[in-house]
């Protein structure tokens, strides 16, 4: 698996934006968006074999349930939500990867 740059993220295409009320007829809205997302965009054709970074995706969706909300009731954009989706996984993985580089004193 190659290493991935956060900045990648950005250069994503935003998926289209599904219907409302499909959305709010699931039952786990958060998880719907997740899988949305993270299959409309090919996210898995950045982050490697499907999973490995999935769970970590739905964390970073759930953290956006707020905004998500306010998306059902056309106070947000789809654009606006998926670039705050997209920065803060980003931002993990930016974060993560520093935290995993070896220590030398």
């Amino acid at each position: 698996m190659r290493e991935m740059e956060p900045a990648i993220f950005f250069e994503l295409p935003i998926p289209p934006e599904p219907d409302r009320r499909i959305v709010e007829r699931e039952k786990d809205v958060v998880e719907f968006i997740a899988n949305y997302i993270w299959n409309k965009a090919e996210i898995y054709d950045f982050t490697g074999p499907s999973g490995v970074f999935y769970g970590e995706f739905k964390q970073i969706v759930k953290k956006n349930q707020s905004k998500i909300r306010r998306w059902l009731r056309m106070e947000c954009s789809w654009e606006k939500l998926i670039e705050q989706i997209y920065y803060d996984f980003a931002e993990f993985l930016r974060l993560k990867a520093i935290s995993e580089q070896p220590y030398y004193s």
